[in-house]
């Protein structure tokens, strides 16, 4: 179940982090070649192509633990596990957490992200619901 879990926190991040380590890579690879060598800024290269999901993941980590898994046993108490479902819930949440994020920080611009909020969430919901509906099956089995 844990295996999951970290499967479901890191396809969430990932696919938070999609669009943005594009725009990173295009900034890092502009750097390379600029009155310095190529060896030079691959450092700050590198850390520019981890940066965003390193991001990503200090927010769907705690948004999983402190969100996802009380969703997990309301919904397994209710019998309602469906991926779908999870799917729903997460994206809710997602946008929630992001726009709580974004209002905390008293941000002006970037609510865009919002919609990287709405697809993370949705990922890594739906990645924990088919992770629960295989669980499910193999109790019926068994």
């Amino acid at each position: 179940m844990i295996r999951a879990f970290i499967k479901a926190v890191l396809m969430g991040a990932f696919s938070a982090s999609c669009l943005p380590t594009l725009g990173t890579t295009i900034i890092g690879l502009s750097m390379i070649g600029r009155n310095q060598g190529v060896w030079e800024p691959l450092g700050a290269v590198l850390y520019l192509l981890v940066l965003p999901t390193l991001v990503a993941l200090c927010v769907v980590v705690p948004s999983a633990v402190l969100i996802g898994l009380p969703v997990t046993a309301i919904l397994a108490r209710m019998n309602r596990e469906t991926p779908e479902t999870y799917a729903q819930i997460g994206s809710i949440a997602g946008v929630g957490v992001v726009v709580g994020l974004l209002w905390w920080m008293d941000a002006e611009s970037g609510w865009w992200i919002v919609a990287l909020g709405l697809f993370s969430g949705g990922v890594t919901g739906w990645v924990w619901g088919q992770s629960r509906a295989g669980l499910n099956e193999q109790f019926l089995e068994d």
